[in-house]
């Protein structure tokens, strides 16, 4: 070994007087004996400088790492204290007067408990204004109000109206979220990813006794923003069925692609014309009666 020690340090020596005294088994003064070889000791005036120069490279890192971190702060906040509520035309369903008119309409797309189903998530009218007659359907992110989406009750050509960050003041636009229902972060057995927020009311409100959940990403195809926020929901659930309308069969093969490969649980189809009993075109045509019926399809 100290064989070994003698060669490292000869070759690490440079200083002929160095060599010399290393050959003679003695280490000059200013240095020491290390496993590679022989090293200068360091004087005060090496330490000193070596702190000198680790805190000033320091805490110019640190002041820009502070910086970047106050930035990023500075944004969060922006978003956290960004807030989102109803103007005062639009109301809250209840049992008065016009309210009356909104439950009749849920009662005719086939709820049979109308009044349930608005207090549970939530739904809103407007009487006036530009949401005049639509049934409000409040999207949250996490909880929070970002968007609203309105539903015509007669037979305007424009079904629905979307509050829009662009013209309105939406916080998020709605091709970038998902309906998030009432708990639907709790997770269940299944989820089930539709086309239009109707057909997640029906079906979430007739298959969720049954721990199966529904949201709905508001059109046939889904952005790479929703994609990833179903991934996100997806370790809450056993199983992810997508289900959009019946003629939507590209969008749904596609959108069960996307979605396996980012996603904590297995994700299918749900073909409507695979359910011969069914005589629909979308799964909002669904009734509470199909509930059976529906569970031993989904869930085989």
């Amino acid at each position: 070994i100290y064989a070994l020690v003698l060669i490292i340090a000869l070759g690490c020596a440079n200083d002929y007087s160095i060599r010399e005294n290393i050959i003679r088994g003695e280490i000059p003064d200013g240095y020491k004996l290390h496993n590679s070889g022989i090293i200068k000791t360091p004087t005060d005036d090496d330490v000193n400088a070596a702190i000198k120069f680790a805190k000033n490279n320091l805490e110019g890192l640190l002041s820009k790492e502070i910086g970047s971190f106050q930035t990023e702060l500075t944004e969060i906040a922006a978003i956290l204290e960004a807030s989102l509520d109803f103007p005062e035309e639009i109301k809250l369903i209840d049992d008065g007067y016009f309210s009356k008119l909104y439950l009749a309409y849920l009662r005719r797309r086939g709820f049979l408990s109308p009044e349930k189903v608005a207090s549970y998530y939530k739904l809103r009218y407007a009487t006036s204004g530009f949401w005049s007659h639509r049934l409000i359907i409040p999207i949250t992110d996490k909880g929070k109000l970002v968007c609203w989406i309105g539903r015509h009750i007669g037979k305007n050509k424009v079904r629905y109206k979307t509050l829009s960050p662009n013209h309105d003041n939406a916080l998020e636009k709605s091709s970038n979220l998902l309906l998030e229902v009432p708990n639907i972060w709790n997770g269940g057995r299944a989820l089930l990813v539709c086309e239009g927020p109707f057909d997640v009311l029906k079906l979430d409100s007739i298959l969720m006794r049954n721990s199966i959940r529904a949201t709905c990403i508001f059109t046939k195809n889904a952005s790479e923003d929703q994609v990833i926020r179903l991934s996100k929901l997806s370790n809450r659930f056993d199983k992810i069925y997508v289900m959009l309308d019946q003629d939507e069969l590209k969008a749904t093969e596609k959108l069960v692609k996307d979605l396996s490969v980012i996603s904590d649980c297995p994700v299918a189809a749900a073909y409507l014309h695979n359910i011969l009993w069914f005589k629909g075109k979308d799964p909002a045509d669904f009734v509470p009666g199909d509930r059976i019926k529906l569970l031993n399809f989904l869930i085989k």
